[in-house]
């Protein structure tokens, strides 16, 4: 009780808290070290003769013992543990109510939890993050390869899936929302297939490439390199005008493939 000019004033209700709360950490702190105090004052009383015989039996299990309480430590202890066990079940039971009374907070809460967890244990494990990329990406990959008909090419038939690629075919795969998110695309595969199949199909690479030049996908809907209806100059931005009639060349698909002469020797 603190002291103002000869006068103790009583604690608080707040104050108690606080001072219970600063000896229960400092207790934690240095609990080996009050556990030794302790036993050394009881030591030093009893050698004074200041602690009465104190034997008697447990209450639970019959065996001596010399403590305040009416149970031994091991019986104590199973009693704490039990209690604890109970008490666990219990935060559990009502957890399990507050997420049926609100579903969607829980699925905001569980989440959020779960995304901050992720990215906590990738920067951990970087490179296990990095095999189970792969690992679901090439999962993901294979899945769309199976709904839009199967892991090999639908013009020639190779079924190598190192070289496999979706295909769109009607062109114009660098518009689709879908292309940098596989896993997306794989969602809605799931639920459209019959319309994914008028849209996708699995080509590989030569085959892939060939359809590019032969239906000249290349040259993006609008897209400045385009053919356009209108007799106007193809408008380019400033840093290809150099290269406008290697272009123009590309579009009307009159360019010679390039010849690679070996350097003349000096």
């Amino acid at each position: 009780m603190p002291r103002t000019g000869g006068m103790r004033i009583p604690l608080t209700e707040a104050q108690k808290q606080a001072r219970r709360g600063n000896y229960r950490r400092y207790r934690e702190r240095h609990l080996e070290e009050s556990r030794a105090k302790g036993r050394e004052l009881e030591r030093r009383r009893r050698a004074a003769g200041l602690v009465e015989d104190r034997a008697k039996p447990c209450l639970q299990c019959g065996k001596m013992m010399d403590r305040h309480s009416k149970l031994c430590r091991s019986c104590y202890l199973s009693t704490v543990v039990k209690s604890a066990e109970e008490h666990r079940q219990n935060h559990r039971d009502q957890a399990r109510q507050w997420m049926i009374d609100h579903p969607e907070d829980y699925r905001t809460y569980h989440r959020e939890y779960m995304r901050k967890a992720r990215e906590k244990w990738a920067k951990e494990n970087p490179e296990k993050q990095r095999v189970i990329e792969v690992r679901h990406r090439e999962k993901v990959r294979r899945e769309t390869m199976m709904l839009l008909g199967g892991v090999f090419c639908a013009m020639c038939g190779f079924d190598d899936k190192r070289a496999l690629q979706i295909d769109h075919i009607e062109g114009g795969g660098v518009n689709d929302p879908m292309r940098l998110k596989p896993w997306r695309r794989l969602s809605w595969i799931r639920d459209h297939q019959e319309e994914a199949r008028q849209i996708y199909q699995v080509l590989c690479a030569n085959c892939n490439w060939i359809k590019r030049w032969e239906r000249k996908e290349f040259f993006e809907k609008g897209s400045p390199y385009a053919p356009s209806s209108s007799p106007e100059p193809l408008q380019l931005w400033p840093g290809a005008q150099s290269k406008q009639p290697f272009l123009l060349a590309l579009r009307e698909g009159s360019l010679a493939p390039a010849r690679h002469h070996a350097p003349e020797s000096q």
